[in-house]
């Protein structure tokens, strides 16, 4: 389906906050809920687990088969080898970012966030008794562009991770291998973990690529 072909009249019939939280003269663009149609084989799944009633408690991640997914297709697309024993299912990627912020860093541990940002990243870290350390981008000659000087000297002794977007949300920033390469180096260097929130890295867009910064090496797949 085609976005031109959408139904307002029918959209609006949808229950989901999109869909509920404006006065009927705004029109809601969110980038993370677009509105298209339910792809067939999920459609699928979803109407023979309604007939049979069968909604109980999941089977183990381990038993999903998704790890095992997951990691043939990252290596697949990024050239990125993972064992699937090391991955985890989240709901969300939001989930995620609570679990390694209470996991890695104590409460008024700095962390790293670059600038505009998804907001949930900044309510993160205030939720969980963080710190935000807060190092804007700043505009290049081709976009927006990371101030490395600007990073290395907003962290402190109490900074413990750098909360990464890439593909960046919302200026649309696809970091360079050399740019990743620099925040790698950063974070070794200042011994930070990396939390890196990849969730936008099919929707790259030739002539880039996304490059998943733990597979530029095994010491920097350690850090996250």
């Amino acid at each position: 389906m085609a976005i031109d072909e959408l139904d307002i009249e029918q959209l609006r019939l949808r229950a989901g906050e999109k869909w509920t939280h404006y006065p009927s003269d705004i029109l809601p663009s969110w980038v993370a809920d677009m509105d298209f149609e339910i792809a067939l084989p999920i459609r699928t799944a979803l109407e023979r687990r309604i007939a049979s009633s069968d909604c109980g408690y999941p089977v183990p991640a381990t038993e999903t088969g998704l790890p095992e997914i997951f990691s043939a297709r990252v290596q697949q697309r990024f050239g990125w080898d993972i064992s699937p024993g090391s991955i985890d299912l989240f709901n969300d990627v939001v989930q995620a970012i609570h679990f390694g912020l209470l996991a890695l860093a104590s409460d008024g541990d700095g962390v790293v966030i670059q600038t505009p940002i998804y907001p949930p990243f900044i309510e993160a870290t205030e939720v969980t008794q963080r710190r935000p350390v807060l190092c804007p981008l700043v505009t290049g000659r081709s976009g927006y562009e990371i101030d490395f000087d600007q990073m290395q000297n907003s962290i402190d002794a109490s900074t413990r991770i750098l909360l990464l977007c890439n593909p960046h949300n919302p200026t649309g920033r696809c970091f360079t291998r050399q740019e990743l390469e620099g925040l790698a180096e950063l974070a070794l260097a200042n011994d930070l973990s990396i939390i890196s929130d990849e969730i936008h890295a099919d929707l790259v867009f030739s002539p880039h690529s996304h490059i998943p910064i733990a597979s530029l090496s095994p010491e920097i797949q350690s850090e996250l």
